[in-house]
């Protein structure tokens, strides 16, 4: 393939990184900001794959750990290279706890292939695509359909709820 055949080709940029011992990637345009992991406060009454709320640059925002949600694993434990990535999902931001964010990759949109329909039909409407990569399996995920519309309309209680007496 000539260089100018190449770059004739549609890419697409993803964020990767690793939730247990999987690798996978989200489209750059579905992220706000990638912050430095830090605990949540916790909040009584959450699913169990809400680790809590946490103030970004002056907003409260959920933070889930993607690893229960996705139930690849016990939940992050490695917290020096623990990452919180920012999305929108339904007009709300959500923070999004992963193992490690390991960098950023283009892939030419020939190269993904859809997920096979058992996979697809387990998983819902949140995997995206399969790209193989060096020997290696990537799992493409649409963050913004990672929750239920229902779990979305509960953490937006989380911001609306009236603050308790120990609260204020």
């Amino acid at each position: 393939m000539s260089t100018a055949e190449h770059w004739s080709e549609e890419l697409a940029q993803f964020i990767t990184f690793k939730l247990a011992d999987t690798c996978f990637g989200v489209p750059i345009e579905q992220v706000l900001r990638i912050e430095r992991y830090r605990p949540a406060t916790r909040v009584p009454n959450a699913p169990p794959f809400l680790e809590g709320v946490t103030n970004v640059h002056g907003d409260i925002i959920p933070v889930l750990d993607l690893q229960k949600r996705l139930k690849v694993g016990p939940g992050v434990s490695n917290h020096e290279r623990a990452r919180i990535i920012i999305v929108e999902a339904a007009g709300q931001k959500i923070g999004m706890i992963m193992d490690e964010v390991t960098g950023i990759e283009r892939f030419a949109l020939a190269e993904i292939e859809p997920p096979p329909p058992m996979i697809a039909d387990i998983n819902g409407v949140f995997l995206a695509g399969i790209v193989h990569r060096e020997g290696a399996m990537l799992i493409l995920l649409d963050l913004a359909r990672v929750l239920t519309l229902a779990e979305l309309e509960e953490l937006e209680t989380l911001h609306t709820a009236p603050a308790t007496q120990d609260e204020l």
